[in-house]
């Protein structure tokens, strides 16, 4: 089998991630609907009750409407955080330059796992300082 260059590696990463996000963006729209559509039936529903006089039916419309809802809110913001880390990911990933940690992990990937190595000689940048990691400290 032939190697498969960092690059094109990457390359199929960026690709994969970004129809991951269009996935997952399609999605969060269908909740926002769904969500819309609780929150106007659960409206409807209990004003209607309550009109009715039947109030012990409104008061638990009102609650199983309420729990739906955040049933739905809930896996609505796991989405949203899921895609908004896929976007930092795909933010980070510079095919030309591409940090050490992503070149880590495809080694890894290649070698079928393994411990994270990282040598001496390798200089890349830490997380929001001017620092390098691996370089000599003065």
């Amino acid at each position: 089998m032939a190697a498969i260059s960092r690059t094109t590696q990457l390359q199929r990463l960026i690709r994969r991630i970004e129809r991951l996000i269009a996935r997952g963006t399609a999605t969060s729209s269908r909740f926002t609907k769904w969500r819309l559509t609780i929150f106007i039936a659960g409206l409807l529903c209990s004003i209607t009750l309550f009109r009715s006089g039947w109030y012990n039916s409104g008061n638990l419309a009102v609650a199983g409407f309420i729990i739906l809802f955040l049933i739905v809110a809930a896996y609505h913001n796991r989405l949203e955080q899921r895609i908004h880390r896929l976007w930092r990911s795909h933010d980070d990933v510079d095919v030309e330059h591409p940090p050490q940690r992503l070149l880590l992990e495809v080694g890894e990937h290649r070698r079928g796992g393994g411990s994270r190595v990282v040598h001496e000689d390798v200089q890349r940048p830490a997380a929001r300082t001017g620092a390098t990691i691996g370089a000599p400290s003065p």
